[in-house]
C-alpha cells in the first residue's frame, strides 16, 4: 500500500494505490474528473448507486484502458460504493461471484410483470394477480449476451441483433436494435433485481441462516420505508442469491409483491435458444431499424460523408436534395459518427411544412400564407446544431428555413371571429372514457367528427385542433376559441398531456365547415363548455416573399 499525502482527496488516495501503472496520465486525469462526478450524484440524488454506475461505465474513453486496468477501475468503484455499508458489500460480493457465472435462470412470480412499450389504450394489469415468472440470461460460447424473459403476458428477449417485445392481450410485437452493456455488467437483468442490495439509506437486518434447495443460505431484510421491504437469501460459500421476497404495506396488512428463485449454470433449454419472435397482427419497428427507413438512412450516411470534407454549421445549414425520390423519414435524423448535429427531412409543400413545424411557435389559426408561396415545393435536408432540435428551437429554424427561400414572416393586425368558451362547472368524466364524437368505419376515409388521435389530452390541446383543422389551407380567416373556462390544461409538445390536465382519450377531425355545429354539440355535452361569438382584432403571421 502506498503511503498517503495528507493533502490528498480520498479520490487522489484510491486512483494512486488501486489503478494500476498502464494507465496513460491523460487518461489517469480523465478517471479522476468522472469519479469525482459520478462521487458528487451518487451522494446529491436519491437513487440506487447501481444507476450511477452503470451510466459511469458508458465513459467513452474506459475503451482505451487495458483489461487489466479495467478490472482495477471496477475494484476501485466497488471500494467506493461499499465503503461501511454491509448491503453494499454483499452487493460488491454478489457482482463479483457473478463474474465466474455463465447462465442465470430466475424463475417465480410478480404482480407487477415488467415492459418496456405501452400506449395509453392498453388496458390496466390487475395487479392483485401472481404472474408467472421465468427469465434466462447466458454468455454463449463465443461470448456473446443472451436473454429471454417472460412475465405473465409479455415476452421480452434478445438475439445479439435484435431485441422483442412481444404484448399477447394485442398480439403486438415491438422491434429493436440490440444494445451494448456497459462494461462491467454481465448480467443486466438480474442487476435489476439486485438494486435493493445497493440503495443507499437502507435499513438492513440479518434474518440469520436456513437451508435452501440444499444449500445453506444467508438472510438479509432491507427496508427503505415503512411501506416496503425485501428479503434477499444469499449462498453462504458463493454469496450467490438464491431467494427474494419483497412486500408492501396496504391498509389490510403486508403484501407480497413478487417472490424469485435464481439458479447457476444450468443448460439452456433449446427452446430458449431458439426461440423467435411470432408473425404478430402489428408489428412496431424502433425507427433506427424500420426497413421502410432504409433510404433515410442511406441519405444519413451520405450527409455525414459530406461532413467530413467540411465544417458542419454553427447553428443550421439547408441543403437542397439531388434526387427527387420520395423516401419515408424520421425526424429528426442522427448523422453517423456525429453527436453535435441533427437532420430534419423536409420533403413536402411549404403549407404543409409550416403546418407542422408552426404548432408550437404560432398559435393554430393564426398563420396566414401567401398564394404566390403556397405552392412551393421543398425537398431540403435541414443541418442543425442539435439544441435547436428542442421545441424551443421552432422559431428559429421557420425563420431560417424562410429565409433561405428568400421569404419573410410579417406580423399584422386585423378583426377575427372567435369563440369565447364558458365552463358551467358540472364535474368532468374521467378522460378515458371521452371519445371523439363519430366512430370510424374502417371502409370509409376521415370523416368530420371521427378521432384524429388517441393519448391524453388537455382542453388547449382540442382548442388548438379545432382551429388547427378549421385552417386547414393557412388563411387565417377562420374560427379560433378563446379559453375563459378556467379548466387546468397544459400540454406536451407532441400535444398530449399529463394525465392530471387531460380531459379526452380522442381528438376529433374538426375538418370542414360541417363540423362546427358538432363540435359547439360535442363540446356541451362532454364538458359542459358553450361558445359565444365575438369579434375583436387580432395579430395575424403573414408569410409572404420578401420585398413586398
Amino acid at each position: 500500500m502506498k503511503n498517503r499525502n495528507e493533502n490528498e482527496s480520498p479520490v487522489d488516495a484510491l486512483i494512486e494505490n488501486t489503478l494500476t501503472d498502464d494507465i496513460p496520465p491523460n487518461i489517469r486525469q480523465d478517471l479522476y474528473n468522472q469519479i469525482n462526478r459520478f462521487m458528487n450524484g451518487i451522494n446529491s440524488e436519491k437513487r440506487p448507486s447501481w444507476t450511477h454506475f452503470r451510466e459511469w461505465f458508458a465513459f467513452p474513453r474506459l475503451a482505451w484502458v487495458g483489461s487489466a486496468s479495467v478490472v482495477s477501475v471496477i475494484v476501485f468503484v466497488f471500494a467506493l460504493l461499499t465503503f461501511d455499508t454491509p448491503g453494499n458489500h454483499a452487493y460488491a460480493r454478489v457482482l463479483e461471484a457473478l463474474k465466474k457465472v455463465r447462465t442465470v435462470h430466475v424463475t417465480g412470480w410478480t404482480k407487477f410483470p415488467s415492459y418496456s412499450h405501452s400506449t395509453v389504450q392498453d388496458e390496466p394489469l390487475d395487479h392483485s394477480m401472481q404472474y408467472d415468472l421465468d427469465t434466462w440470461e447466458w454468455i454463449t460460447k463465443d461470448d456473446h449476451y443472451r436473454f429471454y424473459d417472460r412475465q405473465g403476458p409479455f415476452i421480452r428477449w434478445d438475439d445479439g441483433d435484435r431485441r422483442y417485445e412481444y404484448h399477447e392481450p394485442y398480439d403486438r410485437l415491438y422491434v429493436s436494435e440490440s444494445k451494448p452493456r456497459p462494461v462491467g455488467v454481465k448480467f443486466e437483468k438480474i442487476g435489476e433485481r439486485l438494486e435493493n442490495l445497493n440503495e443507499r439509506g437502507t435499513k438492513k437486518t440479518s434474518l440469520g441462516e436456513q437451508i435452501l434447495n440444499g444449500r445453506l443460505a444467508k438472510g438479509m431484510r432491507l427496508e427503505r420505508s415503512e411501506q416496503k421491504y425485501a428479503e434477499y437469501w444469499l449462498d453462504a460459500e458463493t454469496n450467490l442469491p438464491i431467494r427474494s421476497k419483497v412486500f408492501r404495506w396496504r391498509e389490510d396488512g403486508w403484501e407480497q409483491t413478487w417472490e424469485l428463485t435464481v439458479t447457476y449454470d444450468e443448460e439452456v433449454p433449446d427452446s430458449i435458444v431458439n426461440d423467435e419472435p411470432p408473425k404478430a397482427k402489428e408489428v412496431l419497428y424502433d425507427s433506427t431499424i424500420d426497413p421502410q427507413f432504409e433510404k433515410w438512412r442511406q441519405r444519413l450516411r451520405e450527409l455525414a460523408a459530406r461532413y467530413q470534407q467540411k465544417p458542419l454549421p454553427e447553428r443550421m445549414e439547408l441543403i437542397p436534395r439531388e434526387s427527387t425520390d420520395q423516401m419515408d423519414a424520421y425526424s429528426f435524423g442522427k448523422l453517423p459518427g456525429i453527436e453535435s448535429h441533427v437532420v430534419e427531412p423536409i420533403q413536402t409543400s411549404l403549407c404543409f411544412y409550416l403546418r407542422r413545424i408552426a404548432w408550437n411557435c404560432i398559435p393554430p389559426g393564426f398563420l396566414r400564407v401567401s398564394e404566390e408561396c403556397k405552392e412551393i415545393e421543398l425537398n431540403h435536408d435541414l443541418i442543425m446544431n442539435i439544441e435547436l432540435a428542442r421545441p424551443s428551437g421552432q422559431r428559429e429554424r421557420l425563420a431560417f428555413v424562410l429565409d433561405s427561400l428568400g421569404l419573410e414572416l410579417v406580423e399584422i393586425r386585423e378583426e377575427r371571429t372567435i369563440w369565447i368558451a364558458h365552463y358551467d362547472g358540472r364535474p368532468l368524466k374521467p378522460w378515458q372514457e371521452v371519445k371523439a364524437p363519430v366512430i370510424q368505419e374502417i371502409t370509409k376515409p376521415l370523416v368530420p367528427g371521427v378521432a384524429s388521435g388517441r393519448g391524453t389530452y388537455s382542453l388547449e390541446f382540442l382548442f388548438g385542433s379545432f382551429a388547427y383543422w378549421q385552417d386547414d389551407d393557412l388563411t387565417a380567416k377562420d374560427i379560433v376559441i378563446v379559453d375563459k373556462t378556467g379548466i387546468p390544461s397544459g400540454q406536451r409538445p407532441d400535444g398530449s398531456s399529463d394525465e392530471s390536465t387531460a380531459v379526452s382519450s380522442e381528438s376529433p377531425y374538426w375538418g370542414g365547415k360541417q363540423s362546427i355545429d358538432l363540435a359547439r354539440k360535442w363540446f356541451e355535452q362532454e364538458f359542459g363548455i358553450t361558445f359565444t361569438d365575438e369579434i375583436q382584432p387580432m395579430n395575424i403571421f403573414v408569410i409572404r416573399k420578401k420585398g413586398l
